[in-house]
Formats: C-alpha cells, sequence, structure tokens
C-alpha cells in the first residue's frame, strides 16, 4: 500500500513536526517540517512511498530551546487495513508517558491516506 499524506490535528501548543516511518523495525523514510505550527487545523504531510506489513510512525516535536522532543508514535499493520483511509484517535495513539495527552485537545487525532 501506498502511504500518501497524515494530518496532525489539535494541537494546542506549537510544535516543529518531525516524523520517521518504521517498516518492520527498519527506518525507511524521515522528515521535518520547515514550519512551527499552533493551530487546530489538520497539517498536511504528503508522502508517496511504498508501505506494507509492520508500520511504525514516530512523531517528533523540533525546538531550538528544547531540542528534538517525542511527541508520540502510532502503529499498524496494513494486511488488516482495507480501507484507504485511517484515523488514528487520541486514545489510539501511543505517547512517550500519560503527560503527552495535556498536550492535545480530545479531539486530536492523526490520519493516514494509503492509496
Amino acid at each position: 500500500k501506498q502511504w500518501y499524506q497524515r494530518r496532525v490535528r489539535g494541537e494546542d501548543g506549537s510544535c516543529k513536526p518531525y516524523f520517521v516511518i518504521f517498516q518492520n523495525g527498519e527506518e525507511i523514510f524521515e522528515r521535518e517540517s520547515t514550519e512551527s505550527y499552533k493551530t487546530e487545523d489538520p497539517i498536511p504531510f504528503p508522502v508517496s512511498i511504498q508501505i506494507s506489513v509492520d508500520i511504525k510512525i514516530q512523531f517528533f516535536s523540533v525546538s531550538d530551546i528544547l531540542g528534538t522532543q517525542e511527541m508520540f508514535s502510532l502503529h499498524f499493520h496494513t494486511f488488516y487495513i482495507s480501507s484507504s483511509h485511517v484515523r488514528f484517535s487520541r486514545e489510539m495513539i501511543d505517547g512517550p508517558h500519560v503527560n503527552t495527552f495535556k498536550q492535545f485537545t480530545e479531539s486530536f487525532s492523526v490520519s493516514v491516506e494509503l492509496k
């Protein structure tokens, strides 16, 4: 399946998103945003790569003051994806610790579009 876009929603504070995609435990893609965001609007990141089987997407925020900090990650297996759109709600996303969820609104989600 081809993963071509993901969106971050509902972030209360600003961040400069950075993410890494792993396939079967091996890093296959990474991208850093050139802009900082402070919005509840979707933030699209067009990506055009082939993915299959066990996928992990790890998200970071890059800051001049705090450096790179993990925000959250999500995991899925392409075998179980039957739709071209997969939405991960805040509760379905793995955070580095429980306090992470205080940074995100109830409506925070990540959508993955597969083609």
